[in-house]
């Protein structure tokens, strides 16, 4: 479990850095109106600004001026925290380019760490994805995998889904699918999705502000 923290901690910051990127330089950017953007394409882009709006789920451990400090810290030349909880970030074209660029490099990296060296998983024999990060493969030794392995599934969850954010996919189409495969048999021993995790966060939110609400 330690290995399984320290891995999520590590995405959270490649994450970070990806979606600041550089400090903008280019000045002929312009401010973002701070007009709410709630519906239609969540990837906008203008003929030097791209917006990119991604979903709740990935800021729930942020508060709005912690959002806002990053975006400002990092050269984002406009962020909008709307009402269901969704970001939009305004940033250059290039910008945008190059946040790709570093999302599919530190999952490369990500799953580096996951099946080599000494802080691999023992029971991980292999691991790929899909293009568009909508589904991931696991390849395991069935021997060594247990249900806990499945925790791993919550790294790509992110990853995949601010990936996906940011190439424009709208938040309600988001998903990111983890199988995880014997490697000998190739017998499917578990899936899992995003989707799923976010529906069921949803729902124990639901369920604990009904339990605050009757008192219980």
């Amino acid at each position: 479990m330690k290995k399984f923290f320290a891995l999520l901690l590590s995405l959270v910051l490649l994450l970070s850095l990806a979606a600041c990127g550089q400090d903008a330089s280019n000045g002929d950017v312009n401010k973002n109106n701070g007009e709410e953007n709630s519906t239609g394409v969540q990837v906008d882009e203008g003929l030097f600004n791209v917006d990119v709006t991604l979903p709740a789920a990935l800021f729930d451990s942020m508060t709005e001026e912690d959002i806002k400090k990053t975006a400002e810290e990092n050269g984002y030349s406009g962020c909008v925290v709307h009402e269901d909880g969704s970001v939009t970030y305004t940033m250059t074209k290039t910008k945008h380019k190059e946040m790709l660029e570093e999302l599919k490099k530190s999952m490369d990296e990500s799953i580096k760490n996951l099946t080599e060296g000494e802080n691999a998983v023992a029971s991980f024999m292999s691991i790929d994805y899909t293009d568009d990060y909508s589904e991931v493969n696991i390849q395991v030794n069935a021997d060594e995998y247990t249900q806990w392995d499945n925790f791993y599934a919550l790294a790509f969850y992110m990853t995949g889904a601010y990936y996906q954010s940011f190439a424009g996919v709208a938040p309600d189409k988001i998903d990111v699918v983890v199988h995880f495969i014997d490697g000998d048999t190739k017998e499917v021993l578990s899936t899992t999705s995003y989707r799923d995790y976010v529906n069921e966060m949803e729902s124990s939110g639901d369920t604990n502000h009904s339990n605050e609400s009757s008192g219980v």
